[in-house]
């Protein structure tokens, strides 16, 4: 285990980089795919990949939504970005 900042860090149970065996597939696969922006929420189980046009993304969802049919556990969706500051309300 090592140490950071704010405390220990986690190790996956086997010891990789992701929570889940699964995402870390997913990933790869993505990875593979030439996408170079990936990483996962926290300790998971999130995966998420960042790419350019709108295109991409659709053409990334299918080959996802095709290379891992039968993970029942998977599931992959396109969203947008926020692309705006906090905001701040006064309650």
């Amino acid at each position: 285990m090592a140490a950071g900042a704010r405390g220990p860090l986690r190790r996956s149970p086997g010891g990789g980089r992701f929570l889940s065996p699964d995402v870390a597939r997913a990933i790869a696969f993505i990875e593979a795919e030439g996408v170079p922006g990936v990483g996962q929420s926290s300790w998971g189980p999130t995966g998420f990949a960042i790419v350019g046009t709108d295109a991409q993304a659709v053409r990334l969802l299918g080959a996802l939504h095709h290379r891992f049919a039968s993970y029942t556990n998977l599931s992959f969706d396109s969203v947008r970005g926020n692309n705006r500051g906090a905001e701040i309300t006064a309650l």
